[in-house]
């Protein structure tokens, strides 16, 4: 646009000199392609400050320019409903309603009754209580078995009810987690198709309609059929049909990562 507004300055420019135009054309040309020049401008300043913010969160001091073989990313496949499995949140909360259950079994383990067995094996030198003299390598066996019962069972069985408790609430995180998911994911299916078929609408016949009333209202200004007011207001709606589609593939961008970030998906 920069470069269509400088042509359209050099024009007026030329008209003027010729006395084919007035002055409030060529302040009008130039006014424009200041604009956009400004424009263009910001443009590059925020290029810059997005680029240091990349060093900086790649901690690192070379100067690093993404390369990219188009704006537009990726058309994607859309699911009915998300993947579960690959959601990383949902996969923590499922992990920590699993631990709630294992905490929860090893506390009711706990009022079970202890069985324990051991085993001995000794020997010793010397005399022994039957008057025998042992020299070491004798070996002693003898065996216990035994049984422990839980005493204080108020306390364990308050611990019971707590990790019960536990376990509800890790549910009822992961369910409502979901729930979100879904309906974000809903929402996003709906945004995905009607932006996808307004960028098809420009890519299909937006964009050629821009290019022909950049075209025509060139060749029309040059053989002096338009004047300086109506050929601005042509250039005007191709850029704005320009603008309003690198709108959309923005927009439809940012949904697709939207919906690559709930299913996890490269």
């Amino acid at each position: 646009m920069d470069s269509l507004f400088l042509q359209f300055y050099q024009k007026a420019t030329i008209r003027l000199q010729n006395g084919e135009s007035n002055i409030l054309e060529k302040i009008t040309a130039e006014n424009s392609r200041t604009n956009f020049n400004i424009q263009l401008k910001q443009i590059q300043q925020a290029l810059e400050l997005n680029l240091l913010e990349l060093k900086l969160l790649l901690n690192t001091t070379q100067n690093i320019k993404p390369i990219s073989n188009s704006y537009k990313l990726s058309k994607i496949l859309i699911m009915d409903s998300i993947h579960t499995g690959k959601n990383a949140y949902l996969q923590y909360l499922s992990h920590q309603k699993n631990i709630a259950l294992a905490q929860s079994e090893v506390q009711k383990s706990k009022l079970y009754p202890d069985i324990v067995l051991s085993y001995f094996n000794n020997g010793f030198k010397g005399a022994g209580a039957d008057n025998k003299v042992y020299s070491g390598t004798d070996r002693f066996h003898s065996f216990s078995l035994g049984v422990g019962v839980p005493l204080f069972m108020r306390a364990q069985k308050a611990k019971i009810s707590a990790s019960k408790l536990q376990i509800n609430v890790t549910q009822s995180q992961y369910q409502a987690e979901l729930s979100t998911l879904q309906n974000q994911y809903s929402k996003l299916q709906n945004e995905y198709r009607l932006l996808n078929e307004v960028v098809v609408y420009y890519e299909t016949i937006g964009l050629s309609n821009a290019d022909l009333l950049v075209s025509t209202a060139s060749k029309q200004f040059n053989n002096g059929e338009l004047n300086y007011l109506e050929f601005s207001q042509l250039l005007s709606q191709a850029i704005a049909i320009k603008s309003n589609y690198l709108d959309a593939v923005k927009n439809l961008n940012e949904i697709i990562i939207s919906i690559q970030y709930i299913n996890q998906n490269n």
